[in-house]
């Protein structure tokens, strides 16, 4: 008998044994898991799964500002996982943080970006900071604001003008030649104002960047007759000469006004800075290999400087601006031109030099006959014949 007892004994001996053990193996590995994440905490699945789904920047950091879960978009612009916070700016956030439980939004830089970071508690160990970009925002802002200024600047010299060429005329009533001498100067400021105010409209039109909402084809040389035919006047009492280059036969996919706008506003800014009884050029050329429509015109004024050039096609922007104000320029038309032609597919480029004249070239993708218009034309012909 003593042999089985002994069995039993060694059996409950055992038993407890590996319930010791067990027990101990159980309170190490909870031991260690408290250790791990008093060192570097998990994050909660709720909120893991939460900046995973977001779509903007936004980092989990624990208290020793460690980061621990990053959402795509973070990981895309370099943070990881594991390393401590460098910014000096996220840093100081998290630490206005700690200190009054609440923080104001951090501006910060990074490279060309502007950036605002936030920050919030999200449990006693982590915190949740997202990073808005605000470059783009800002740019449009700023934009506004200084449309707006040059606007009010433009329109304060006519306005100006003609309250005091009122009140001149009311002074000299009994005198009709000034009456009239100061009438035609009101004239001529309030066509200041109504070309100041189509030209706002005008960028506003063609600066959203839609395409045109009706593309047809059209001639590019029947495109240049009409923006000549509008100016053919105004050079003339300058007397300067508009010549026209050879015919082509070549064909653009465009909003026929906008285009005539566009290249009209080239012609009367080379008359505009040109000298009387010089030479206006305008000519239209294909580029057979590229499928490209170009229409150049070419002044022999004044010329733009070289640094002045990647500025010219900026709203109210002006070289001279004393001489533009007394030719009646606004300082649009140049911007109204770069946005057409861009809405169009197009670019346009520029080539000057001071005192040997400017030529500014629009280029615009060739629209080809298919066999599509082809019938269509060949329809519309019978029709006509019937």
């Amino acid at each position: 008998m003593a042999p089985g007892w002994l069995i039993v004994v060694a059996v409950v001996v055992g038993f407890g044994f590996g319930i010791g053990v067990s027990v101990i193996v159980v309170r190490g590995m909870q031991l260690r898991r408290s250790i791990e994440e008093s060192v570097n905490p998990s994050v909660p699945a709720g909120l893991a799964r939460v900046v995973d789904a977001m779509g903007a920047e936004a980092l989990v950091t624990d208290n020793a500002d460690v980061i621990v879960r990053v959402s795509a978009l973070a990981a895309d612009r370099g943070y990881e996982v594991g390393r401590r916070l460098e910014q000096p700016e996220l840093v100081e956030l998290l630490a206005r943080l700690r200190a009054d439980g609440e923080a104001e939004p951090a501006d910060f830089r990074d490279g060309e970006r502007e950036l605002i970071a936030r920050a919030v508690y999200v449990s006693p160990r982590h915190t949740l900071i997202m990073i808005e970009d605000v470059t783009e925002a800002r740019r449009v802002e700023a934009l506004r604001r200084d449309f707006i200024a040059n606007v009010s600047h433009e329109l304060k010299t006519p306005i100006g003008a003609m309250a005091v060429l009122s009140e001149a005329i009311a002074s000299a009533a009994e005198d009709p030649e000034r009456v009239r001498a100061f009438a035609a100067q009101m004239s001529a400021q309030a066509e200041r104002l109504s070309r100041l105010t189509l030209d706002v409209i005008a960028l506003d039109r063609v600066q959203h960047g839609d395409r045109p909402p009706e593309l047809k084809p059209l001639r590019a040389d029947d495109i240049v007759d009409e923006a000549i035919d509008r100016l053919r006047i105004t050079a003339g009492e300058k007397g300067i000469a508009l010549v026209r280059g050879k015919r082509v036969k070549a064909r653009v996919l465009g909003d026929r006004e906008s285009l005539v706008v566009a290249v009209g506003n080239l012609i009367g800014n080379a008359v505009r800075y040109s000298p009387e009884r010089s030479r206006v050029g305008i000519g239209v050329a294909r580029r057979e290999g590229e499928s490209i429509v170009e229409i150049a015109v070419t002044d022999q004024g004044i010329g733009i400087p070289k640094e002045e050039q990647e500025r010219i096609f900026e709203r109210f922007y002006r070289v001279d601006s004393a001489r533009s104000r007394s030719t009646g320029g606004t300082g649009l038309g140049l911007s109204i031109v770069k946005h057409t032609v861009q809405n169009h597919g197009g670019t346009v480029t520029l080539w000057s030099m001071p005192g040997a004249g400017s030529t500014f070239t629009i280029r615009l993708p060739e629209y080809r006959h298919n066999e599509g218009d082809l019938r269509e034309k060949r329809g519309r012909d019978e029709d006509s014949a019937r």
